[in-house]
């Protein structure tokens, strides 16, 4: 299978040395995104429906007003050979990423999505690679480091990801079994 290669990542695979570093998302209620290299902003220019780019009177293309940042971190990422599986070892830093996983109570089928890039910093789609599209498995680690496990996306998710107690400020809880509808899909409410 055949890949046509951005400019930046042609640039960047044609010198003597090439580092390539991680772009890691972890969908938490509020999403978390890291570079193992720089600070990254991931943006893209706006499509229509063809696959043509909106361009200006001047042919310059108009820019994705959806551009992500992509904050550095010390990061290890281990991939078995198919990309399945693997581990993500994650410093740390300021206790956000720890602060996450204790508050999402775990990491468990937490979306996670590793990609691979060049260069210095900004990148679009075509500069990209996705690695590793699945979810967290568990994880461990200290003040410092935390280590996850990843695994395939089974299809199946816990919502929230935040649990709703009366000790975070929930002071009216639905009796347990109650079902509701949300988006289109039937949601079943238990107690842990």
């Amino acid at each position: 299978m055949s890949r046509t290669l951005s400019a930046t990542t042609t640039a960047n695979t044609a010198k003597v040395i090439t580092k390539p570093y991680w772009l890691v998302y972890i969908g938490f209620g509020t999403p978390l995104y890291y570079s193992s290299g720089p600070n990254s902003v991931w943006s893209d220019f706006l499509e229509d429906e063809g696959g043509e780019y909106y361009v200006d009177l001047v042919g310059e293309r108009y820019a994705d007003p959806g551009a992500l940042t992509f904050t550095p971190n010390d990061m290890v990422v281990s991939l078995s050979p198919d990309h399945a599986t693997g581990t993500l070892k994650i410093q740390n830093t300021d206790y956000v990423f720890g602060q996450a996983v204790a508050t999402a109570d775990g990491i468990s089928d937490t979306p996670i999505k590793i990609y691979e890039a060049h260069g210095t910093g900004d990148v679009l789609t075509a500069d990209i690679e996705l690695l590793f599209d699945g979810v967290g498995d568990s994880d461990s680690g200290s003040t410092r480091w935390i280590t996850v496990s990843l695994k395939p996306s089974s299809g199946e998710q816990q919502y929230p990801f935040i649990r709703c107690t009366k000790e975070v400020g929930f002071n009216y809880l639905p009796p347990d079994g109650t079902t509701f509808s949300w988006e289109g899909e039937q949601l079943t409410l238990t107690v842990d």
